[in-house]
């Protein structure tokens, strides 16, 4: 064998290892890693197919089949959050955390209900709420206020929206009615005695706070007042605003609001703190 065919043969081997690998790692990846959302074959679910949404169910497992809700669940957040989902959506209910972990594997931990990647078309449901009894609807329907905010925004804000976690965390406890967090009376109880700016302060990253269970309250509360306070239809120029330009929040409040985000904040604790009296 001469030396130019030795040299192609190499190169034949190398480029056939090269595309054996290459099929291997995006069967796996499709099987039963990141891209299992858009693989035709979902090894171990069922799929409960219906007219705006695919829900994948870990097979034989008995999930709650409230799960089939989920185009009702849809209309319920578009007519909440008065935008439109503009595609389909896919709501993925992990059997495991292993599954969990394989599918999104950025993720660590076991502390999340429910995530949606920015693409904004799958929802993933985490075993968390399985194991802790909670309300699938609930978990579900926080996810969808993400999904349809995404679906209506740029490529380019998508990734910018979680700057802001007090508007763009608090939409969706809102729009879902979230209680699995707690009441309302535990809230205002709290409130009265602690300080909520701090919870809204502009952060140039995303900030983790010490009782996120209360975090979620407080910006559920503060948008829910300043919607029966201010009207909704103020409410949604400034969501479009903030949609449109994440980055500007703050300056956002201003113009819809004529005052600046902290004297609402605090206009709002003094409202908590009377409550009651």
């Amino acid at each position: 064998m001469t030396r130019g065919e030795t040299l192609k043969n190499a190169r034949r081997f190398a480029f056939i290892t090269t595309a054996v690998s290459l099929v291997v790692v995006l069967g796996y990846a499709f099987l039963f890693g990141p891209l299992f959302a858009w693989s035709a074959i979902k090894p171990g679910y069922d799929e409960l197919s219906f007219q705006r949404s695919t829900v994948y169910l870990p097979a034989r497992t008995g999930q709650p089949t409230s799960y089939s809700a989920s185009d009702q669940w849809m209309d319920q957040i578009e007519r909440f959050v008065q935008l439109k989902f503009q595609r389909r959506v896919k709501i993925i209910v992990c059997g495991t955390w292993s599954d969990c972990h394989r599918f999104m594997p950025l993720i660590r931990g076991e502390g999340l209900g429910g995530m949606t990647p920015e693409f904004g078309t799958v929802i993933y449901v985490t075993p968390k709420v399985k194991q802790m009894n909670l309300d699938a609807g609930e978990y579900v329907r926080h996810e969808l206020t993400h999904a349809v905010i995404l679906q209506n925004s740029g490529w380019r804000n998508r990734f910018r929206l979680k700057v802001t976690p007090w508007l763009f965390e608090g939409l969706p406890v809102l729009a879902a009615n979230q209680k699995s967090y707690g009441t309302q009376a535990d809230f205002i109880a709290r409130a009265k005695s602690q300080d909520l700016w701090p919870l809204f302060e502009p952060s140039p990253v995303r900030r983790q706070y010490p009782d996120m269970r209360f975090a979620y309250r407080a910006w559920r509360y503060f948008l829910e007042w300043l919607i029966e306070t201010q009207g909704r239809s103020k409410f949604q120029r400034f969501l479009t605003l903030c949609i449109a330009e994440p980055d500007s929040v703050d300056q956002n409040f201003r113009l819809v609001y004529d005052q600046d985000l902290k004297s609402g904040v605090l206009e709002f604790q003094r409202h908590v703190y009377n409550e009651g009296q």
